[in-house]
């Protein structure tokens, strides 16, 4: 998991200044509740990652529920402070990264269950995880 904690860690080195920098239009409301749903997904994903560290390597992983639409209309990123929620996408982004590499060997291999889909590995959620960020920054502006 050592790869993908070093694929995050430059994703978040290149993207965070890119976000900070933004400002009108993909600072306002539709941006803001992009960067949102990048933090909720790294909540998402923070849990397993921890579980992957704090239990046995014979422990089932489960991740919560998540209804990405519902946890931003909840929330209310829209109206949050643009610099705050870029910072904190950005220490949770790298706080995950640390963590992908604390995994020891074997363990992107664990199963992990994700209600209602059948159990797959914890790589395969991390992996998806991470390419639902990718497809975030794609929508990113440029310069």
């Amino acid at each position: 998991m050592t790869g993908l904690a070093t694929e995050l860690h430059r994703a978040v080195a290149t993207a965070e200044p890119r976000l900070l920098a933004c400002s009108g239009a993909w600072a306002g409301t539709a941006g803001r509740e992009v960067v949102g749903e990048l933090v909720d997904r790294a909540c998402h994903l923070h849990p397993l990652l921890v579980r992957a560290l704090a239990t046995q390597a014979d422990a089932p992983l489960a991740a919560p529920d998540f209804d990405p639409a519902r946890w931003r209309e909840v929330q209310r990123y829209g109206e949050a402070d643009w610099e705050a929620l870029v910072r904190l996408w950005g220490g949770y982004s790298r706080h995950l990264a640390r963590l992908l590499a604390l995994l020891p060997d074997g363990a992107g291999e664990r199963p992990c269950q994700r209600c209602p889909d059948p159990p797959v590995s914890l790589r395969v959620v991390a992996e998806t995880e991470l390419a639902r960020l990718y497809a975030g920054f794609a929508r990113l502006p440029s310069g």
